[in-house]
């Protein structure tokens, strides 16, 4: 049974992964930590949150969207969007999972069909790591010659059941394809 434990954890470190595989389509490698998909048309539940603590408003900003969807969040990836103090927290969902009344400030955003580029790491993030994984994907696109449209996001991918130090994320940019 424990000699079955590494296999498991390393199942669950790959879930989101997964779900995120369904969601948007790999299409080619910029660099070893950059990669392009293509993703498609979609709905976002989203808030406007204030505050200078990435970790502290994605914490507030799962309570009031879990609230929002009668305690249906589960371990869906929240995506987070903006520069301190002003941010946006969303998460993808499908038409039919949205509820018809929504509290004040959460919204539903449509999201158009985009090429994006997504750099991943792992382990525990900052607003300086971020920042820094920001840059490595600007630079990743820069030596590929492929131009960045917008802001970028984060998207955490959250499992309960793993150390902060194995969680996984991603920086995305939309780009032109």
């Amino acid at each position: 049974m424990i000699r079955f434990l590494p296999l498991a954890a390393l199942l669950v470190a790959l879930l989101p992964a997964l779900a995120m595989a369904v969601d948007c389509r790999r299409l080619r490698e910029v660099s070893p930590d950059t990669e392009l998909r293509t993703c498609p048309a979609k709905k976002v539940l989203e808030l406007a949150l204030r505050g200078s603590d990435p970790g502290v408003v994605l914490v507030e900003g799962r309570k009031r969207l879990d609230a929002a969807l009668g305690g249906d969040l589960g371990q869906r990836p929240l995506r987070l969007t903006g520069i301190a103090p002003d941010w946006r927290v969303g998460v993808l969902l499908a038409e039919e999972a949205i509820p018809p009344a929504l509290p004040a400030g959460v919204e539903v955003r449509a999201v158009p069909a985009r090429t994006v580029a997504a750099l991943g790491f792992r382990g525990r993030w900052s607003t300086v790591r971020y920042a820094e994984r920001h840059q490595a994907l600007r630079r990743d696109l820069q030596k590929a010659g492929i131009g960045a449209i917008g802001s970028p996001w984060l998207v955490r991918y959250p499992r309960f059941l793993l150390p902060e130090v194995l969680q996984r994320s991603e920086v995305m940019v939309e780009v032109r394809p």
